[in-house]
């Protein structure tokens, strides 16, 4: 995405994102929750969903769940919301009440056995993780961090 494309939402969004990315020692957890956190922005911007809420990421968990991920993904992928949550808070872009609300997102439970994808399921699973990545999105300020960023 070049320079001139980012708005001043984008251009927050990013350094709210790498202020996350800032608290993570290993290069395997920042790129598993960068990836994390574009496709939530990316599902966030196609959905139309005009806020960082409590119900936004649960119908964001909820999706993930009814594509048939594995627990241990659905949980990373919410650990890298409620994270990106929190630094919004502690940077006054949402309340930390609402930072609060988020961070009480339930997780996927796990089913004792690990759910591998079987012939039925994953064309299920493919088209799903499709819908659901993106190496890059384009944010148009639909996702408002608690308000308008720009």
């Amino acid at each position: 995405m070049s320079a001139a494309l980012l708005t001043a939402a984008d251009a927050q969004a990013e350094r709210l994102k790498a202020l996350v990315l800032d608290t993570l020692p290993l290069p395997e957890s920042r790129r598993a929750y960068s990836r994390a956190l574009d496709d939530f922005l990316g599902w966030c911007q196609r959905q139309h969903q005009d806020g960082l809420t409590k119900a936004t990421v649960n119908i964001y968990g909820a999706e993930l769940e009814s594509c048939g991920l594995p627990p241990s993904t659905i949980n990373l992928r919410l650990a890298a919301i409620r994270t990106l949550a929190g630094e919004a808070a502690d940077n006054g872009l949402i309340a930390p009440e609402l930072a609060a609300g988020i961070a009480r997102v339930k997780g996927a439970k796990g089913l004792g056995d690990p759910r591998w994808a079987t012939p039925r399921t994953a064309p299920v699973c493919y088209d799903c993780l499709l819908r659901q990545s993106s190496s890059q999105y384009i944010h148009t300020g639909s996702l408002a961090l608690g308000g308008d960023l720009a």
